[in-house]
């Protein structure tokens, strides 16, 4: 059962991609009655509080497609974000055990802050 939304993830997003949030595997008990954990993504908040004005890009892995065209996973790619700009993304992802957000920003002097909410069901 969901516990409601929660702040899953923040970060720092750097010019390297990296894995922002993974949806954990189940766990105790539920783990005998469930194959997968479940999240849903509700937003995810974009905010470039330091440096110059940047882009940024996210996909979302799916696990069991390993290998796959990482095209094919962008859901933005190379978005503008200005200093001190905020970028609120309503989406309604839903993801299972394994699947994950990740992310990187094109600016080496930029900071963008990352925000990822939602609820999970483990």
């Amino acid at each position: 059962m969901a516990d409601g939304f929660n702040i899953l993830a923040q970060a720092t997003l750097t010019v390297s991609e990296a894995t922002i949030y993974t949806v954990p595997a189940p766990t105790g008990q539920r783990f005998a009655t469930r194959g997968n954990s479940q999240a849903v993504i509700s937003s995810i908040i974009l905010c470039c509080t330091g440096g110059s004005s940047t882009t940024y890009s996210i996909r979302v892995k799916d696990s069991s497609d390993e290998g796959a065209d990482i095209n094919k996973q962008i859901i933005f790619s190379s978005q503008g974000i200005a200093l001190n700009e905020t970028d609120v993304l309503s989406l309604g992802i839903g993801l299972v055990s394994g699947d994950s957000i990740e992310a990187i920003c094109a600016g080496s002097g930029s900071v963008v802050q990352m925000n990822i909410f939602g609820t999970e069901a483990l």
